[in-house]
């Protein structure tokens, strides 16, 4: 008979705050459960998220945290919440993060293109003073 201990374990995280926005494999995406539509308790849940505060509170706790992966924390929340108020749901979500491969070549998910465009105007504004 096998006796067990309550104890505290380490488990490998590296995936869940990556630096850069690769693409993200969810194993969920095509559950039934992650298209329905959230309930009143999960969109105030989710509208009372604060990316800002959660990246300070992990640079406070975790020095050792990368800046490249609290911009992707607050990246993704900010998505999130967006997408959300739009009505989407979690499959729809996912979708939009998700990379398309179309004539054998890999085309960047919206939320890149969304950055990509971003980075493009943040550029050239930047050029202009």
């Amino acid at each position: 008979m096998r006796v067990w201990s309550s104890g505290t374990f380490p488990i490998d995280h590296g995936l869940c705050l990556p630096e850069s926005l690769e693409d993200p494999y969810f194993e969920w995406i095509h559950w039934p459960q992650a298209s329905i539509p959230f309930s009143d308790d999960e969109l105030e849940y989710i509208e009372n998220l604060d990316p800002i505060q959660d990246s300070e509170m992990l640079r406070r706790e975790l020095p050792m945290i990368r800046e490249a992966c609290l911009r992707v924390l607050v990246l993704c929340t900010i998505f999130l919440k967006e997408a959300v108020s739009y009505g989407l749901c979690l499959a729809d979500i996912g979708e939009m993060m998700s990379r398309e491969f179309r004539n054998g070549e890999e085309e960047p998910s919206e939320l890149e293109v969304i950055c990509i465009e971003a980075s493009k105007t943040t550029d050239c504004r930047g050029h202009d003073s």
